[in-house]
Formats: structure tokens, sequence, C-alpha cells
């Protein structure tokens, strides 16, 4: 037999096994590195903290805390937080809450206010916030805690900000409000509010 001859099946073989091995790597799916989302802007810091300050000068909602049990206390708590210094007790903003659970204290600004108060119940109206609208919840340990370990806020922007979730901006901080851990439109926070859309995305069950 020819020996040109005898190697042209064993060529013809390698040409097919490096086209269906290309191919086979054009076709296997590629696995996508999640991105880490990107930690807020100093104009965006500036921003958060402007649209809260003086908060403890608001009208206080429920003057008694209000209890929330430990799934939604982990739900408002980012797992993914620095050391926070300046944390009563000594606690860290990036461990979980006790499984008692924790309280809330909340605040609304003057633009917010009527709506907030919007009556309850049966017949009731569904509250709609104004643009301009700040609410603040302060999470406490306890029941007598004085200072907060973690504010929860929701500013209300204009209209077409992000109009599926309401259009509400929502901001995490520390208790101090000195660090601004997360801001803007939070998967998390917009998750647990969007069963509460026909209350224009608020809860309001710590309403006395």
């Amino acid at each position: 037999m020819n020996i040109r001859h005898a190697a042209l099946p064993v060529v013809f073989i390698a040409v097919a096994l490096f086209f269906a091995a290309r191919s086979s790597s054009q076709i296997r799916p590629k696995t996508m590195a999640t991105p880490t989302p990107a930690p807020p802007s100093a104009r965006e810091i500036q921003s958060a903290r402007q649209s809260f300050a003086g908060y403890q000068k608001w009208r206080l909602v429920n003057a008694q805390p209000f209890y929330i049990p430990e799934p939604l206390a982990i739900a408002c708590a980012p797992i993914a937080m620095p050391s926070d210094s300046d944390s009563p007790s000594g606690a860290t903003s990036g461990s979980h809450p006790s499984k008692l659970g924790k309280f809330i204290r909340v605040f609304v600004n003057q633009k917010g206010r009527a709506a907030m108060f919007t009556p309850q119940g049966f017949n009731a109206k569904n509250p709609r916030f104004p643009a301009g609208s700040v609410i603040v919840k302060q999470k406490l340990a306890t029941k007598s805690s004085r200072a907060p370990e973690l504010l929860t806020i929701m500013v209300k922007e204009k209209a077409g900000w992000d109009a599926q979730n309401g259009d509400w901006r929502y901001i995490v901080t520390s208790g101090s409000g000195k660090k601004i851990y997360a801001q803007g439109k939070l998967k998390n926070c917009q998750a647990c509010h969007i069963p509460r859309k026909d209350g224009d995305y608020t809860f309001r069950s710590y309403l006395p």
C-alpha cells in the first residue's frame, strides 16, 4: 500500500476531531462572573446624607418601638457590611440580627406626613406619597435601646425614577447615619416591599 495514501484517513480523522472540538467549545455556555455592586460614589453619599439630615426632629410615627420578627430583621440587614465602629455595644453590621428579632422606630418628614397617617382598615384609602417624602426606620437591638444599630431609609423620587418600584430610593446606613453602606435601587429592599404595591410599597403596620 502506498504510505501516502494510507496516511490520508488519519489526516481526515484529525481534521474532523479538530472541528468537532472547536464547535463544541463555541456552543458550550460560558460561566459569567457575578459583578460586584459598585460602592456609592462621593456624590451619591452626599445626596443620601442630605435626604435624611436632622430626621430625629421629624414626626415620630410610633411612640412605642415596634417588634419585627427574625426573618424581616435579617432581610433588612445586608450581609456584606464592613465593621461599624460606631454601632452600640460593639455590634458589627456584618453580623446577623439576634434570634429575638428587632424593634423599629419610624420617622417621616413633613412632605410624607399626610400619606403616612392615611387611615388604615376597612374602606380606607391606600397612601400615595408625593415626591420628596422620606421615611427613616431606626433598627433597635431591644425595645429599650436608645441608639439604633442600623438605619434604613426610603426616599420618594420624581415620577419615572423607578416606576416599577414606586420611584422609591433605598438607603442603608450605620446607626449613626455616618456610614452609607448602600443606596439606590436596592434589590433586597425592593423584593421585601413589592408585595405592598397597593400601599405605595409601604407597610405601616407600625402605626399606633
